[in-house]
């Protein structure tokens, strides 16, 4: 599994596709790993090895190699296991498909053709590439907290043109399949997704959209165009000039005086369309404080005066220092119940604990759980769920019934 990635890298696409000027201002920023990305890589790192053929398994937290993996517990197994499940579905409905396992994607075709930077990678790669049917699948495991869909993905859209590109030379493709495989206790569920579109419409979109947007981004004059989307993840983000005069914009328009007559009519009641407003842009300046924090910590790590600001320690609460001898002295003391209360799994848990049962179980099973039905919360109008009826109109249809 490679971790190196291009300019034009297709994990960054939905950055770069809106601020073309982000290549140029991250080109000496360096990424930093954290615990999910580290966890992250380990899933992708298993689940690759699992459709390869290698033994892989959980070692249960003790701090083992399992091939190249150094630290692989059930939940991360039970992830790579669900998403190497699902790519072998896919394989199973056409006994002369071709399966790629983590494809090097070639990207040249969406540089400028005057663009040519010696060893430089113009790479991307797929978790999973298949050709059954005359259907070309990209696969890509997320396992993140924050829900993906594969509807437009643009980073799939474009390992779909490069994976075309290669494959469609020796297959007959008339279909792209794109999914996104996220099964965990993070996002509440299994959140896998995909979306179907033509050869056609990835050409299209690369040719009108992709390429031209690479070659600004390469570019002497690229624009930096913030935004939500794609400046939440960005390293520049706190030394980004245009983000900051975005920030001053939002922050003029979101708190600027409301008009008199605008009083006088409401009593000094907020309008709610302040309050949308308001909501609306919040994201944006939220994630931007949270990128100068960021940038503040560093300075202050490397040894920077930073004026109205230092370096504390957290506070922190007491913790075992050997859990086990700690266990050994309460019991004794106290109940069991008391300092080591047994919790029951949940339904998804224990359908993975189960593993595959027989349909009379199964039925069994179904029968012990239920799914309350989610409460009204408060969602964009880009949200893809459909809008529920609203509080009030559900008393007026039972006012209807009577």
């Amino acid at each position: 599994m490679s971790t190196a990635h291009a300019k034009l890298s297709p994990s960054q696409s939905s950055r770069w596709l809106k601020c073309p000027g982000s290549i140029g201002l991250t080109a000496d920023i360096e990424n930093k790993s954290n615990s999910a990305a580290r966890r992250g890589t380990t899933i992708h790192q298993a689940g690759e090895d699992i459709l390869n053929g290698k033994s892989v398994s959980p070692n249960n937290g003790v701090q083992i190699s399992v091939g190249n993996i150094e630290f692989l517990d059930q939940s991360m197994y039970d992830e790579a296991k669900e998403y190497a499940n699902y790519v072998q579905a896919i394989c199973k409905k056409d006994d002369e498909h071709e399966l790629i396992v983590e494809m090097v994607v070639d990207l040249n075709s969406i540089y400028p053709e005057d663009y040519d930077i010696e060893d430089e990678n113009k790479s991307g790669y797929a978790d999973a590439v298949i050709v059954e049917n005359g259907n070309l699948h990209i696969v890509d495991l997320k396992t993140g907290a924050g829900l993906v869909s594969a509807e437009e993905n643009s980073q799939l859209k474009i390992y779909a043109y490069g994976a075309y590109e290669e494959l469609s030379v020796f297959h007959d493709i008339d279909n792209i399949i794109l999914h996104i495989v996220q099964d965990n206790e993070r996002t509440g569920g299994n959140r896998t997704n995909s979306w179907e579109v033509t050869p056609d419409e990835i050409i299209d979109w690369i040719e009108k959209e992709v390429k031209p947007l690479a070659a600004e981004a390469l570019g002497d004059n690229a624009r930096c165009i913030p935004g939500e989307t794609q400046c939440k993840w960005c390293p520049a983000a706190s030394f980004c000039e245009a983000a900051n005069k975005h920030a001053e914009e939002l922050m003029d328009d979101l708190f600027e005086d409301i008009e008199e007559d605008d009083v006088k009519a409401s009593a000094q009641i907020l309008p709610i369309d302040k309050v949308t407003s308001f909501l609306s842009n919040f994201k944006f300046i939220e994630n931007l404080a949270k990128s100068y924090e960021g940038r503040i910590y560093d300075e202050l790590a490397e040894g920077n005066d930073v004026d109205g600001y230092k370096l504390v320690k957290k506070q922190t609460r007491k913790k075992w220092s050997d859990e086990i001898a700690a266990y050994e002295k309460l019991k004794d003391w106290c109940k069991i119940d008391d300092v080591a209360p047994r919790k029951l799994v949940t339904p998804n848990q224990a359908e993975k604990i189960l593993g595959k049962v027989s349909t009379q179980k199964a039925n069994k099973f179904n029968e012990l759980w239920i799914k309350p039905e989610g409460e009204l919360i408060v969602a964009p109008t880009s949200d893809k769920r459909p809008a529920e009826k609203a509080v009030a109109d559900n008393f007026e249809d039972l006012d209807d019934e009577l």
